[in-house]
């Protein structure tokens, strides 16, 4: 990875750990959005290691500090940690020949959708709030609704802001080549 990818997974790293840390919406994060930047732009699996790493030492503040316990769960890898990096290798492929803003809203949306199917599947499977048979499994995915909601806004949100911010430093710096300012 160059210094400018490195600087990139950076910037998605201090988002990501902000995002989760700061008061917000259950689910309104920049974890998709930054796996979706990294995917698009970084190319590079250290990319994916070190935003999930980012991704895991949040968990690792927020089940410390507000509920007292240390450690990351088996099953958060299974069901939280897998799918981010199933989201990251799916986005990179389909963004290989095109990286419209349209095309990356699109994969922000199913990428969203395919998280919350893997996560609440997960939970249907190891919580004792849901009977194991169809009707818990519709209980549960129903009751996880807003979280989809509130998981497709942030995707959004931090998607708009993430590329923004990226498209703008790049034309930036295109320019300040352009002029001999480097």
């Amino acid at each position: 990875m160059s210094s400018k990818d490195f600087k990139i997974v950076f910037g998605i790293m201090v988002c990501l750990i902000i995002s989760r840390i700061v008061p917000h919406a259950p689910n309104f994060t920049a974890a998709i959005a930054g796996l979706l930047l990294g995917a698009v732009v970084i190319r590079h699996s250290l990319g994916l290691v070190l935003i999930l790493l980012s991704y895991m030492m949040a968990d690792l503040g927020i089940n410390y500090f507000k509920y007292g316990t240390i450690g990351v769960s088996t099953e958060q890898f299974y069901w939280i940690y897998f799918p981010l990096a199933i989201i990251y290798y799916l986005n990179r492929m389909m963004t290989e020949n095109s990286q419209s803003p349209l095309k990356i809203q699109g994969l922000g949306i199913l990428s969203s959708l395919f998280f919350f199917l893997f996560s609440n599947i997960g939970v249907w499977g190891s919580s004792t709030m849901y009977s194991k048979d169809v009707s818990g499994l519709v209980q549960c995915f129903t009751l996880a609704l807003p979280f989809l909601a509130n998981e497709m806004a942030g995707t959004f949100f931090y998607s708009l802001v993430l590329f923004t911010v990226y498209w703008s430093y790049n034309k930036v710096e295109d320019l300040s080549y352009a002029y001999g300012r480097r």
